[in-house]
């Protein structure tokens, strides 16, 4: 094994030898050189790269500050209580508006409702409270703006709807607070 490695040794000091002994015997040519264009002699260098352009920064979304929603939405939800409609509608919109992913939303919705039920505008209660439902099927204040679409169609006199929209609420949500109410107006209902 060792003859083996001592071998390739010498072979490769010979390759060595005759590379070296090759490269000094080629003879340089010279000589006049011509007057030709020679493109290839000027061979431009690549352009240098350019530099990485920094990543865009997301633009950070403004934290919502929940403790003015809060006070926003309370402030909406106290005038609507207090029948102040014209009011409360005006902040719960302003409520809506700045704040349209809130967890708040479902009830600013709810109360805006309230305001046009107060003043007895039946038709804009009904598409407010629907908003709610549609938006929210699962929050507990669609199973209060179920009872409200109910009553607001009984209260504009039709009927059927008022029927179709407290038993929806019945059938659905049977342990709902607001379906007791709705078994009540049921009762008083014709059929």
């Amino acid at each position: 094994m060792m003859a083996l490695e001592e071998q390739m040794a010498a072979l490769r000091n010979e390759l060595a030898e005759s590379r070296k002994t090759m490269a000094e015997s080629v003879p340089v040519m010279s000589g006049p050189e011509s007057s030709e264009e020679k493109p290839w002699a000027n061979v431009p260098k690549p352009a240098p790269k350019p530099a990485p352009k920094p990543a865009p920064q997301k633009a950070l979304a403004p934290k919502q500050d929940t403790s003015s929603a809060q006070a926003l939405y309370e402030k909406g939800q106290q005038l609507a209580a207090s029948e102040k409609s014209e009011e409360a509608r005006k902040v719960l919109d302003s409520f809506i508006s700045k704040y349209p992913k809130s967890n708040l939303m479902p009830n600013a919705l709810y109360w805006k409702g309230e305001t046009y039920y107060a003043q007895k505008n039946y038709p804009q209660a009904i598409l407010t409270f629907k908003d709610v439902t549609q938006r929210y099927p699962r929050h507990a204040k669609a199973q209060d703006a179920l009872l409200k679409i109910g009553m607001s169609y009984k209260n504009s006199g039709d009927t059927d709807n008022a029927v179709l929209y407290l038993r929806t609420l019945v059938d659905e949500h049977p342990n709902a607070s607001a379906s007791a109410l709705a078994r009540k107006i049921l009762q008083e209902l014709p059929e």
